[in-house]
């Protein structure tokens, strides 16, 4: 401790700074000068202020917390402590050590769950891989279920894959609300995000313990059909039908378009999707010699033609009435 600074809390004491708003003893625990610290608190200066701020709010390292706790300061309120630390070890890169995690599941600190400012564990971009890979190895199941959730939230599709490549989360783990990742993107409108969660299988008719679904809202609505888009292309009946579930709808000429199989081809027509102008392009394309047909397309060709021949039936047969019969009491005698 410097004396200049003895001799200014010997003048000024306990004040605050009027550029910082701090108290000595609070800018001591944010440059983390213990002795400066424990010089203060020799002098009268006071841990907790009135309105409830202990000097710890102002810490922003794990190593002063845990010496400082070694002197026995800290809150008396033990929720007030778990709060301080938590928000120091989201914030500081520095912190995130195997020791400290540690330290906190002793304790029982959650790092899991988001601060009042929506902040969690993973939030900054620029935590390295090895920081990441630490806090996955002491972190618990809950917290990294919350943890992809939340990035499926923020449509941080880079962590959503790397929690999910880790091995040890579920896709469709929910919260205790019952809403899944999928869920948060869907409602949210991150189509990269809920479209790399659908390639890994996401449940996409997913609702959550109130009924409300991922894609009722307006953000969600207008991912639907480019996600439907994607399922078809994959082949994915499976996905395409909880798609339709969720609000896609069917009456859209572009869904033939992406079906890459007779059997996708057949499921949508099934199901009302249009198909003639599909049709009309691929014949056109095909009587160019266009090399947006390739040879491969002319199942789709047939298929379609098959469509149309089984649609004009249809048709025909609604159009053939009935003969009237004629009534044995038409009134004659």
């Amino acid at each position: 401790m410097k004396l200049i600074d003895k001799v200014k809390y010997a003048i000024f004491g306990d004040k605050p700074d009027k550029k910082t708003g701090l108290r000595p003893i609070e800018e001591a625990v944010r440059q983390g000068d213990i002795d400066a610290v424990l010089y203060y608190r020799s002098k009268g200066a006071k841990e907790e202020t009135p309105n409830g701020k202990h000097i710890l709010d102002c810490s922003t390292s794990m190593n002063t917390i845990k010496k400082l706790m070694a002197q026995h300061i800290y809150p008396s309120d033990k929720n007030h402590l778990k709060k301080i630390i938590q928000n120091v070890m989201f914030r500081d890169l520095n912190s995130l050590t195997p020791e400290n995690i540690a330290f906190c599941r002793m304790g029982g600190i959650s790092l899991g769950s988001a601060l009042p400012d929506g902040t969690t564990f993973m939030t900054q971009k620029n935590r390295s891989n090895e920081q990441k890979q630490i806090w996955l190895k002491h972190a618990r199941p809950e917290q990294i279920a919350h943890e992809f959730r939340a990035a499926a939230l923020r449509d941080d599709t880079d962590l959503v894959k790397f929690l999910f490549k880790s091995g040890k989360i579920h896709v469709d783990t929910p919260n205790q609300e019952g809403k899944t990742a999928l869920w948060y993107a869907g409602r949210a409108g991150h189509f990269k995000t809920a479209a790399y969660l659908a390639s890994i299988g996401a449940t996409l008719a997913v609702s959550d313990n109130q009924g409300h679904s991922a894609f009722e809202t307006a953000t969600g609505k207008k991912i639907l059909q480019p996600l439907l888009y994607q399922a078809i292309s994959s082949n994915n009946l499976k996905q395409t039908n909880e798609l339709f579930t969720a609000g896609a709808t069917v009456k859209d000429s572009q869904l033939i378009r992406y079906a890459n199989t007779p059997e996708m081809a057949e499921s949508l027509w099934m199901k009302g999707a249009p198909y003639l102008d599909e049709l009309d392009s691929l014949k056109l394309a095909d009587k160019q010699r266009d090399e947006i047909t390739p040879a491969s397309y002319a199942w789709k060709i047939e298929l379609l033609s098959s469509f149309a021949t089984q649609d004009s039936k249809k048709k025909k047969q609604n159009e053939i009435k009935p003969k009237s019969v004629v009534s044995l009491h038409d009134g004659s005698r």
